[in-house]
């Protein structure tokens, strides 16, 4: 967990998610959110944007599924409402993120390493 997070935003304001709930013990421990989500999985995924504002989605690399993946979480974010919703992408990222989110309506930035 990168600390500058928690020096601006209280752990109780934060939620993380993973498909093994079990590998996210060290943030539960300090009190963040823990939330079950499974990309292939809408409901489980509806259920981990509940009351969150902002998101960040880190880039899968399921080769063939990724587009899939990053849709459904497109596409969960706005059902919950979710304001931004950041990506992190892998190198040379073709443009899978933006075909994915074309017409979902959903405001989503794209964060790129310098």
């Amino acid at each position: 967990m990168d600390e500058a997070l928690l020096e601006r935003v209280p752990a109780t304001r934060i939620v993380a998610t993973a498909l093994n709930t079990a590998s996210l013990a060290e943030f539960a421990k300090r009190d963040i959110s823990v939330r079950g989500a499974d990309v292939a999985d809408p409901q489980s995924l509806d259920a981990a944007f509940a009351d969150v504002d902002r998101g960040l989605l880190v880039s899968f690399n399921a080769v063939g599924a990724r587009m899939l993946q990053h849709r459904n979480v497109i596409e969960a974010a706005k059902r919950a409402g979710v304001e931004l919703l950041a990506y992190t992408s892998v190198p040379r990222a073709n443009a899978d993120l933006r075909r994915a989110g074309s017409g979902s309506g959903s405001n989503f930035a794209q964060l790129r390493g310098a």
